[in-house]
C-alpha cells in the first residue's frame, strides 16, 4: 500500500475526514509541502510568503500530531511514511519542532533576494507540483456500480459446504443483507479495500461483513495486521477454488441478500453512504 493511500485511510480511521475529502485532502497536503520545499530551495518569496507558510504548516502538524498522541496513544504510527517507516506521534512532534526552529532561524538570518515575476514563478511551482502529484497518484473515480458484473456461476453457499474453507462463516450471513468481499492475501488493491472495510466496520459495528481470503495461511497474520481487519469475520481458502469462485479477479465485493449477490461494487465504492443506503433500502 502506498504512503498516500495509507495516510488517506488513517485520516478516515481517526475520524478527521473520509471519502472524497480524504482523497483530495492528502493530495493537496503533498502538493503544499512539495511546492513550499521548491520555493525555499529556489529562494522564491522567502520573507513575503514561504517562511511564514512553513512556520504555520509546522504548527498545524504539531497540533494534529498532539491530537493523534492523545487519540491513538504514544506508540501509535502517525502514518507519515506509510509502511516504509513507522514513526510515533511523539517522535513526529519532535521532528516538526526541529523543523519549526530551523525555519524561524533561517527567517531571521535570511538576506533578502529579489526575483522578477516572483509571484508568477510561485504560482507556476504550485501548478507543476499539483500536476506531478495527480499524475503520480490520480484520483480514481468509480463508475456505475450497477454495471459491475456478477459472476454467473458464483455460489456463495460453497463457503459453508466446501471442506477447503476454514474457518466456516457464521450462519447469520445466510439470511438478510450482508457484504461479502473476496481478497487475495498478496494483492495490493485487496489490502487497500480490506483497510477501507475495516474503517466501515468501525462505523457499522453490527453490519454483517465477511471476508473470503485466498492464499497461504502463513501470510494471513501479515494481511490482518496491515489492514487492521482482524475484527471482521473471514474464511480462508488455500486452494484454487478461491479463484474459481471469484473468476480470478480480486478484489471482488458483493452486496448480498439471503446469500445472493444483488450488486457488485469496486473498492472505490466502499464509502459510508453506499453501505448505509444498501442496508436501509427495502
Amino acid at each position: 500500500m502506498s504512503p498516500i493511500d495509507l495516510f488517506q485511510f488513517r485520516l478516515a480511521e481517526d475520524g478527521i475526514c473520509g471519502g472524497l475529502c480524504s482523497v483530495l485532502g492528502i493530495r493537496i497536503l503533498i502538493i503544499w509541502e512539495l511546492a513550499l520545499g521548491l520555493l525555499m530551495f529556489l529562494h522564491i518569496s522567502l520573507n513575503k510568503f514561504t517562511y511564514n507558510a512553513l512556520i504555520w504548516t509546522s504548527v498545524v502538524f504539531i497540533l494534529y500530531l498532539t491530537y493523534l498522541f492523545f487519540y491513538n496513544g504514544a506508540q501509535a504510527d502517525c502514518g507519515c511514511f506509510g509502511e516504509h517507516y513507522k514513526m510515533t506521534p511523539g517522535l513526529a512532534i519532535l521532528k516538526n519542532i526541529l523543523v519549526l526552529g530551523l525555519v524561524v532561524y533561517l527567517k531571521h538570518q535570511h538576506h533578502r533576494m529579489f526575483y522578477r515575476y516572483s509571484n508568477v514563478i510561485a504560482l507556476s511551482i504550485f501548478g507543476i507540483s499539483a500536476a506531478f502529484v495527480f499524475a503520480l497518484r490520480p484520483v480514481s473515480v468509480p463508475g456505475s456500480s450497477a454495471d459491475y458484473r456478477i459472476p454467473k456461476h458464483l455460489k456463495l453457499d460453497t463457503l459453508w459446504t466446501s471442506p477447503l474453507a476454514v474457518p466456516k462463516p457464521a450462519l447469520n450471513f445466510k439470511k438478510g443483507k450482508s457484504v461479502i468481499a473476496f481478497f487475495s492475501l498478496t494483492c495490493s488493491h485487496c489490502i487497500e479495500a480490506a483497510y477501507k472495510l475495516h474503517i466501515l466496520k468501525l462505523q457499522f459495528k453490527d453490519a454483517p461483513f465477511l471476508m473470503v481470503l485466498g492464499g497461504r495461511k502463513a501470510k494471513l497474520q501479515n494481511f490482518l495486521n496491515r489492514t487492521k481487519s482482524a475484527d471482521i469475520p473471514f474464511t480462508l481458502f488455500e486452494d484454487e477454488l478461491f479463484y474459481t469462485l471469484c473468476e480470478g479477479q480480486v478484489p471482488r465485493i458483493f452486496l448480498c441478500q439471503n446469500l445472493k449477490p444483488i450488486r457488485s461494487i469496486e473498492k472505490y465504492d466502499l464509502e459510508p453512504d453506499v453501505i448505509n443506503f444498501f442496508f436501509k433500502a427495502p
